[in-house]
């Protein structure tokens, strides 16, 4: 009888350290949340921003192309289900795949909509819009410091190509000059 005493408690924690991990809500674990579903993710509301996270870090591994159809099925999604959380991640998804204007308006809405009193104490959605909104601009500043350096090269390529020019000009003047010494 001891024997099964001792050997029932190792057994017994083995099995809730097995069990219990994949049923706390928003436990994720190789790319299938815990019903088993390929990511399209259960938002619960125990943990509704470890979900949220999980899933952009899913999408943030997924290949542009891919990004891209996701960020259409997010579209059509928020659509259908103008939920919260389905609105955070077409926000992110606009963020990756540089849809910034809408990714803008989205942000907008859910600023107003958790300004509301149901939103009143859910800081944990509000820290996620805050972060989704810094991402954002930090996204729109990149694209303006990328556009201003594109326009930057432009000039400075079509100012190397009129030095270029000048520089055969005078070589010709340089050259006409030679032959009329010459002769």
């Amino acid at each position: 009888m001891k024997m099964i005493k001792t050997t029932w408690i190792p057994v017994l924690c083995l099995f809730l350290v097995v069990t219990i991990p994949g049923c706390l809500p928003g436990s994720y674990y190789g790319g299938e949340n815990r019903f088993g579903d390929k990511w399209e993710a259960v938002f619960e509301k125990d943990a509704q921003a470890e979900t949220l996270f999980s899933r952009f870090h899913h999408l943030k591994q997924l290949p542009q192309e891919e990004r891209g159809k996701e960020y259409e099925k997010a579209l059509e999604r928020i659509e259908k289900q103008p939920e919260v959380s389905r609105r955070l991640e077409t926000v992110f998804l606009a963020i990756l795949t540089g849809h910034c204007q809408k990714g803008t308006a989205l942000i907008s809405e859910l600023k107003e909509e958790l300004g509301t009193e149901k939103y009143e104490n859910d800081f944990e959605l509000k820290g996620v819009v805050g972060l989704l909104e810094l991402l954002l601009k930090q996204r729109n500043e990149i694209n303006f410091l990328r556009k201003s350096l594109d326009d930057e090269k432009e000039q400075s390529d079509k100012l190397a190509h009129q030095l270029k020019e000048l520089k055969n000009i005078e070589k010709i003047i340089h050259e006409r000059e030679t032959n009329k010494e010459n002769e």
